[in-house]
């Protein structure tokens, strides 16, 4: 969460858990065939979801990341879907991407996104996030407008930021559902948030538990 003067930015995860709209959605709703048929995988796996908001004059951007470091879990199958809920151009905080950076086989360390927040584990093989946006043009960056009802899918290394929301009565609301393919598996190392961790899993344990329902199969 930030809050200034001049804006206010605050989100929720696992909202499915407590709210029967976002339940059903996750459970049920159409971006799980999105999300199977990009991974290819046999059985798709819910992890979390999560509001994101930016209110109206909020100057802080989302820094560059890559989310997989961020959460207990390893495997290559790691997808996120992202909707947004208002329209969304780059002046509201528009997400943009570094094509390609999920091929790089490269895990940047997790940085808290609110100042006065704690500072994450250093994980291990964790490497510190390059200033992307003083070299903009070693990149190939993209980013589009979007409308409610559209849908972004990225892998969990693909890295991505927004700008802050500098509308004056625009907000942002932005909703992700991540989810994980059959093959992956529970990390218990250090690095990740503790939000997002399980006490009944210990490394390397399959995801089959409540809070990871199975939410798509192939031919079910």
């Amino acid at each position: 969460m930030y809050r200034s003067e001049a804006g206010y930015f605050h989100g929720n995860l696992r909202v499915w858990e407590n709210d029967d709209g976002f339940r059903q959605f996750c459970l049920h709703g159409p971006h799980r065939t999105v999300a199977g048929d990009l991974l290819g995988d046999r059985a798709l796996t819910l992890f979390y979801d999560q509001l994101f908001v930016k209110e109206p004059t909020t100057p802080q951007p989302t820094r560059w990341h890559n989310d997989q470091p961020y959460r207990p879990v390893r495997g290559w199958p790691v997808m996120s879907i992202w909707i947004p809920l208002d329209p969304v151009i780059r002046e509201s905080g528009g997400l943009e991407f570094v094509a390609g950076s999920h091929l790089w086989g490269r895990w940047f360390q997790p940085e808290p996104f609110a100042e006065g927040t704690s500072a994450y584990e250093a994980g291990e093989g964790y490497e510190p996030m390059p200033d992307i946006d003083s070299r903009r043009d070693r990149y190939r960056i993209v980013g589009w407008d979007m409308d409610p009802g559209d849908v972004l899918a990225f892998h969990a290394l693909t890295i991505h930021g927004a700008g802050g929301n500098l509308t004056e009565g625009t907000r942002r609301h932005g909703y992700a559902v991540r989810h994980c393919g059959e093959e992956c598996r529970y990390f218990a190392g250090p690095g990740p948030s503790a939000g997002l961790r399980n006490p009944e899993l210990f490394d390397s344990d399959p995801l089959e538990i409540t809070q990871y329902p199975i939410v798509w199969q192939v031919g079910v």
